[in-house]
């Protein structure tokens, strides 16, 4: 970050700051919604293997039922990228005789 170079160079941490135009909460500002995804795709992949019929719209429901804060179409973003979609049967093929 620039701050960070700036405070390398010698410029203290406040006139840094001051200079980009940043405020001190923001430049310490740690996001917690990576450790909530983590843990929501830890346990929608827990579900996932123990029940491997239920779609994403069940484990959706199963998930607001303990308690997790996700709306539906990010819960089957996060779904899609874990690969838990469930495969799809193959189909049989008819010979032409």
């Amino acid at each position: 970050m620039l701050a960070s170079l700036l405070v390398q160079e010698g410029l203290s941490l406040n006139k840094a700051l001051r200079l980009i135009g940043l405020s001190k909460s923001s430049y310490f500002y740690r996001s917690k919604k990576a450790s909530e995804e983590e843990k929501l795709a830890k346990r929608l992949r827990e579900l996932a293997l123990e029940k491997p019929v239920y779609g994403y719209r069940r484990l959706w429901a199963l998930l607001k039922r303990e308690g997790f804060k996700v709306g539906l179409k990010r819960l089957y973003t996060l779904y899609r990228k874990l690969g838990l979609g469930l495969s799809s049967r193959k189909r049989r093929g008819y010979r032409k005789t």
